[in-house]
C-alpha cells in the first residue's frame, strides 16, 4: 500500500484521530505549564526584589519600628514592655509595638511591599532569644527602594535618640539597648570646681576632632572616638597596670566642695536668690573650719527645698543639718 493511501486511511480512522487529539492536547498543556513556570521564574528574577534582615543585624529593630509606623492599620502586633522600678518605689512602664510574626503588606513609594517576619525554633545561645528574620519583598526592579527604606528606618530610630542618653547592657557577645532613651542632663547640672568641666570638655572635643592623628599613631587596632570614664573613691587601691599612662590618658581629682562650688550649688537650688545670699552660705560653710563633700551639701539642701533662708541659718545645727561642726568626712 502506498504511503499516501496509508496516511489517508489513518486519517479516516476515528480511533486514531481521537488518540492523536489527546496527544496534542496533552502536549499543549505540558508546553503551557512549562511556559508558565518559565514566565514565573523570569518574573521573580527581573520584576521582584527581596531583602532579608536577620535579627543579629543592627538594622533589624530599626526596620521593625519603621514597618510599625508604615502599617498603621496592622491588627497583628507584638509588644515589648519596659519595666523599671525606682528606688522610691515608683514604677514606670512603657510599651513598644512591632509587627508580630507572620505576613504583612503596605505600600511605599507606589510599590507594594510584602513583609514576612519569621521566628525559628532555634535560639541564639549568646542571648537566649529565638532566631528571627524579616524578609521584604517588593514588586520593583531597582534596589534603591530598599536603600531608601533602610535609610528612612535608620533616620527614624536615630531621631528618637537625638539629644538623649541611650543605655546598653551586655547580652552575650553583644550590647543591647536597655529601656528607652532618656533625656540628657544639662552639663551645668554637674557642679565641679572652676576650670574642671571646661578642661574635660576641651579634651574630649580635641580627641573626637583628631581621629587621623590617633590612627597614625595607634594603627588600625585603635578604638576610634571611644571614651571610657572610670570613677573610684580609692585610687591607691587600683592595680597600677589598670591606670598606667597610655591606658588612662587623663586623671582628674574631684575633691571636697570649694567656695565656688558652694556658691554655684546654692544658686542652682535657689535660682531666685541673690549672689550675696549665695556668698553668705559659702562663708558660713567655710566658717565651720572643715571642708564638706558635695553629697553633704546636696543632702542639706534637700532638707530645705523651699526654704533658702533656713538652708543658711541651720548650717552647723547638730540636730537637723547634714553640715555639722567637726564632722569627719
Amino acid at each position: 500500500m502506498p504511503l499516501s493511501e496509508l496516511i489517508a486511511s489513518l486519517g479516516s480512522n476515528p480511533y486514531f484521530s481521537a488518540g492523536f487529539g489527546l496527544v496534542g492536547v496533552g502536549a499543549g498543556l505540558a508546553a503551557l505549564k512549562k511556559g508558565s513556570q518559565f514566565a514565573y521564574t523570569a518574573f521573580r528574577r527581573y520584576a521582584i526584589i527581596t531583602l532579608e534582615v536577620p535579627s543579629k543585624d543592627k538594622s533589624y529593630h530599626w526596620v521593625l519600628q519603621w514597618i510599625t509606623a508604615q502599617g498603621q492599620r496592622a491588627q497583628h502586633l507584638s509588644v515589648e514592655t519596659t519595666f523599671q522600678q525606682h528606688e522610691t518605689g515608683k514604677v514606670s512602664t512603657s510599651f513598644d509595638f512591632s509587627p508580630s510574626p507572620g505576613v504583612h503588606f503596605f505600600k511605599y513609594k507606589n510599590s507594594f511591599v510584602r513583609v514576612e517576619r519569621s521566628r525559628e525554633k532555634m535560639v541564639d545561645l549568646t542571648s537566649g532569644a529565638p532566631w528571627e528574620t524579616v524578609t521584604l519583598t517588593a514588586l520593583a526592579t531597582n534596589q534603591q527602594l530598599f536603600f531608601d527604606i533602610l535609610n528612612e528606618a535608620r533616620h527614624m530610630a536615630l531621631e528618637k535618640q537625638e539629644g538623649k542618653t541611650v543605655m546598653y547592657i551586655a547580652m552575650g557577645a553583644d550590647w543591647r539597648q536597655f529601656g528607652f532613651p532618656r533625656r540628657k542632663r544639662p552639663l551645668d547640672s554637674v557642679i565641679l570646681d572652676d576650670g574642671i568641666s571646661d578642661g574635660i570638655l576641651a579634651d574630649v572635643r580635641e580627641f573626637i576632632d583628631s581621629p587621623k592623628w590617633y590612627m597614625d599613631r595607634d594603627g588600625v587596632a585603635s578604638s576610634e572616638e571611644r571614651l571610657v570614664f572610670m570613677t573610684t573613691n580609692h585610687l591607691n587601691r587600683l592595680d597600677p597596670a589598670l591606670i598606667r599612662p597610655g591606658r588612662v590618658d587623663v586623671k582628674q581629682e574631684i575633691g571636697l566642695a570649694s567656695r565656688s562650688q558652694l556658691h554655684k550649688m546654692y544658686k542652682r537650688f535657689y535660682p531666685d536668690q541673690t549672689s550675696a545670699r549665695a556668698e553668705e552660705f559659702a562663708d558660713r560653710v567655710i566658717g565651720l573650719g572643715q571642708r564638706k563633700s558635695i553629697a553633704q551639701i546636696q543632702g542639706h539642701f534637700m532638707l530645705f527645698k523651699n526654704d533658702p533662708s533656713g538652708a543658711i541659718e541651720n548650717i552647723g545645727n547638730q540636730d537637723i543639718s547634714l553640715i555639722k561642726m567637726n564632722e569627719l568626712d
